[in-house]
């Protein structure tokens, strides 16, 4: 059954998002137009029709407004697609594979949606290593920030398995990944401008993932000390400071 994505604005969501720094002015627009047809959910196509920026400016745009807990997502059946799926089942009498051979003692019909789906094929380890992340990864942001409503990351999303899927094939390991997001989320927890950045793009970004990976191996060999204040669990060096704000800018000099 083919489902599509719809969103809508919450309630007061607009008033809430003027005076959040965090937000892009993009994603901001974007909440004003959902807020301005508040009866309205929209998909991803309409959206597009409506805009002049593109699908991918508006899907993050979309993702801003979800973490943020600004807009709802609604899952809706393709009714057209289901109804063409209905209807081609209707039409597909079961055929009776071995009678039609062999005569109908030999064997019992087997209709043809019984038969195994030359389709169906199992997740690669890749791909399995790859959900465990998103898993750990939702549930380190959603215990570590406030949130009005979390939205998980999504791994059917290729932005959000890009950054993860290079390192993986870099060598690194499911646990070295795994282990520079619980570092992060230890170090960064309920700081509010560190929110934004813990997400599957950053920490594992080229320009942050070495220094991240080296700072997570030290705090996990010295205990994985409790913060008790903002970098406390990454150290007080004048060098870790720049390293830690040079993350939170995304990498950027």
């Amino acid at each position: 059954m083919k489902v599509r994505m719809e969103w809508s604005a919450r309630e007061g969501a607009l008033e809430a998002a003027l005076g959040d720094e965090r937000l892009s002015f993009r994603a901001k627009g974007l909440l004003a137009f959902l807020t301005a047809n508040p009866d309205e959910t929209y998909d991803l196509q309409r959206l597009v029709s409506a805009a002049s920026e593109g699908r991918d400016a508006l899907r993050t745009a979309l993702e801003e407004l979800e973490h943020a807990g600004l807009v709802e997502r609604h899952e809706r059946v393709d009714e057209k697609a289901a109804k063409k799926r209905e209807q081609k089942a209707a039409s597909r009498a079961p055929i009776p594979v071995m009678d039609s051979l062999f005569g109908p003692t030999f064997a019992p019909p087997i209709p043809i949606d019984e038969l195994p789906s030359v389709q169906e094929e199992s997740r690669t380890p890749e791909e399995e290593a790859v959900e465990r992340i998103i898993r750990r990864l939702n549930a380190l942001r959603e215990a570590s920030w406030d949130w009005a409503h979390y939205t998980p990351l999504l791994a059917r999303y290729p932005k959000n398995v890009e950054k993860i899927k290079e390192r993986l094939r870099e060598g690194h390991t499911e646990q070295e990944l795994t282990l520079v997001l619980e570092y992060r989320a230890a170090a960064d927890g309920g700081d509010e401008r560190s929110r934004r950045y813990f997400n599957s793009e950053t920490p594992f970004n080229t320009r942050n993932f070495d220094e991240n990976l080296a700072l997570a191996l030290d705090w996990d060999a010295r205990g994985r000390p409790t913060r008790k204040g903002p970098g406390a669990a990454r150290g007080t060096s004048a060098e870790e400071v720049e390293i830690y704000e040079r993350t939170i800018r995304g990498g950027r000099e």
